[in-house]
């Protein structure tokens, strides 16, 4: 019984993990496209 619960607090704290580095990942290529032709129009420059 303890093992499963142990079993289960890890899945979803894994899931948890996961969810908030997808989070990171979606906010990190939202800054990388709003950004990228300030960049890209820099670097012509």
């Amino acid at each position: 019984m303890d093992f499963i619960l142990v079993l289960i607090v890890s899945v979803t704290h894994n899931y948890y993990i996961v969810e908030n580095y997808n989070d990171i990942v979606y906010l990190t290529e939202m800054f990388m496209i709003s950004f990228l032709p300030k960049i890209i129009t820099t670097m012509d420059a």
